[in-house]
């Protein structure tokens, strides 16, 4: 055998090798499970502002529904906006529920316009979540052999975020976090330097059986 033919026979093996190793990874390859989009892409929260609005007849007592101040220190921002018609008595309701809600800690703000009811207006614009609808069964149980996921996957933990959400504005900006309170944290340290204790002391009644716990 000269030198070229055993050159020939001996690359014969190399070429066989890389042919299947190309062959194995075009079936691994085909065997990957193709990229899904992120579940927030696919069921997104939407985020849309609307406008809650309570009426108070004029001259009627100053009070607004507990329902509509419970939405309002949930979600609202900003002051209130009181909408009184161009009349004494429509200015007077107005300053008396103004008053009213200042008691609740509110702060609200008064503007003259005509309206066709003798009614004083209370109104704030608020986030509200528009939470993705779950059920697509289509898929069904049929054969994947791409294994991708399902239709459903993921769509119900956005849905019960989005209906957790107790302002759903937060998702586009959220509310600024309030200042630590520091006399606790010197307490802390000052004990610690004195060999104090420094953990809290839990309730009497978190020892206790909840069947012992009476109102």
């Amino acid at each position: 055998m000269t030198a070229h033919h055993r050159t020939a026979a001996s690359r014969r093996p190399q070429l066989a090798g890389a042919v299947a190793a190309a062959v194995l990874a075009l079936g691994l390859a085909a065997c990957e499970t193709p990229p899904s989009p992120p579940v927030a892409d696919r069921y997104g929260i939407e985020v849309e502002i609307r406008t809650f609005q309570a009426s108070v007849p004029v001259g009627a007592r100053a009070e607004l529904p507990a329902d509509f101040v419970t939405e309002y220190r949930r979600r609202g921002r900003g002051a209130m906006l009181l909408t009184a018609p161009p009349t004494p008595e429509g200015e007077r309701t107005a300053r008396r529920l103004k008053r009213w809600l200042a008691d609740q800690a509110i702060k609200a703000d008064i503007v003259t316009g005509y309206r066709p009811e003798a009614v004083v207006q209370a109104s704030f614009p608020a986030a509200v979540a528009a939470v993705p609808e779950c059920g697509n069964w289509s898929d069904g149980d049929t054969y994947n052999p791409n294994r991708m996921k399902p239709l459903n996957f993921g769509c119900a933990y956005q849905r019960n975020i989005g209906l957790m959400l107790a302002d759903p504005g937060d998702l586009q900006q959220a509310d600024p976090m309030g200042r630590p309170r520091a006399p606790r944290q010197v307490d802390i340290v000052e004990s610690y330097r004195r060999g104090e204790p420094t953990a809290t002391t839990s309730p009497a009644e978190e020892g206790r059986p909840a069947s012992d716990i009476t109102e």
